[in-house]
């Protein structure tokens, strides 16, 4: 099977996309060798299609190093909640100093409920 070095259509990267995410879950995890290697494609390609997963899923995180982390679903909801959060959280600080009970609430904003509860937000 040829590879499709650079998926040039919209209609081959998103069908390249779909296949993508069931490899992702069938592996547990993301990497562009993964990706290149199982769907025959070029790397950058698969980078590209592991972009997009992260920029539209919260199972494929980006890491500052460039790679890719596959993370379940339950903690990849924690991770975007968190994310929320923590971006909130900076913005207002960057107009002042905040309370307690205005990080809680962003805290339950946020869904971060089960963290508060044991006690992380004192």
């Amino acid at each position: 099977m040829p590879r499709d070095h650079q998926l040039t259509t919209p209609e081959a990267f998103d069908a390249a996309y779909a296949k993508a995410i069931s490899l992702v879950h069938a592996h547990r995890a993301a990497s562009v060798p993964l990706v290149q290697r199982h769907l025959r494609i070029g790397s950058d390609a698969a980078r590209r299609l592991l972009a997009r997963m992260a920029r539209e899923t919260t199972f494929v995180r980006p890491m500052l190093s460039g790679l890719y982390i596959y993370t379940p679903e339950p903690l990849a909801n924690e991770l975007k909640s968190l994310h929320g959060f923590v971006a909130e959280v900076l913005a207002r600080s960057a107009k002042g100093p905040l309370d307690p009970d205005t990080i809680r609430s962003l805290g339950e904003k946020h869904a971060l409920q089960n963290y508060l509860q044991a006690g992380g937000c004192q």
